[in-house]
């Protein structure tokens, strides 16, 4: 709504001004239209870029905005390519050591996927790049060096025999000796010897 508003009627050769204290002002600016260029396209909510981008059109310069869309859309893409990242460093064995190491290399492919993005999107507004393609060629890139990854640590496993650790030898076990049946409370003894005592006793 609008107070103390004053129109001006354009009628051939003629002009009519009149005031008028309180009217409604039907338009359809939003308010979430006029921060186009206060607010950066990275923060702007994805109906919010649409809308910016249908309304701008053609006549204005939309790659930072088309690219920011579909970053936005390929972002759950994103987070599950980290997670297979994750998977070729997870596979290795506690024993063999160098787990400073892995954490250290998986934090360094992080660090570089995220830069990378960063530095397609100013290339991309820079040299007027397809926005999809500026959008969706690191995540495509990391997703080909985690399959690679991938692929090596099934090679080497299938690859390389399991190996007995070092210092570990395998007892031989005694030779089982056969059991003689219980007789009388004593193992081992002889069937016939009660009947043969009982038999010299009576002599």
């Amino acid at each position: 709504k609008l107070a103390n508003v004053q129109t001006t009627a354009l009628a051939g050769d003629s002009a009519t001004m009149t005031t008028v204290a309180e009217m409604t002002w039907e338009t359809v600016l939003r308010p979430s239209l006029l921060t186009v260029y206060q607010v950066a396209p990275e923060r702007l909510e994805l109906g919010t870029l649409y809308d910016n981008i249908r309304l701008m059109g053609s006549n204005t310069k939309t790659s930072r905005f088309e690219i920011a869309f579909w970053n936005k859309i390929f972002y759950p893409g994103a987070v599950l390519v980290m997670m297979v990242l994750a998977l070729p460093f997870a596979q290795f064995q506690r024993r063999s050591g160098g787990m400073g190491v892995r954490i250290f290399t998986g934090t360094m492919l992080g660090l570089a996927f995220f830069m990378l993005g960063r530095l397609f999107n100013n290339l991309g507004v820079l040299n007027d790049w397809p926005p999809l393609f500026a959008a969706t060629f690191p995540l495509v890139l990391f997703t080909a060096i985690a399959m690679g990854l991938l692929a090596w640590i099934a090679r080497r496993y299938t690859k390389t025999p399991r190996r007995r650790p070092s210092g570990v030898r395998l007892a031989a076990l005694p030779p089982r000796r056969a059991q003689l049946p219980v007789v009388g409370g004593q193992r081992g003894a002889d069937p016939g010897r009660e009947e043969r005592l009982e038999r010299g006793h009576h002599r």
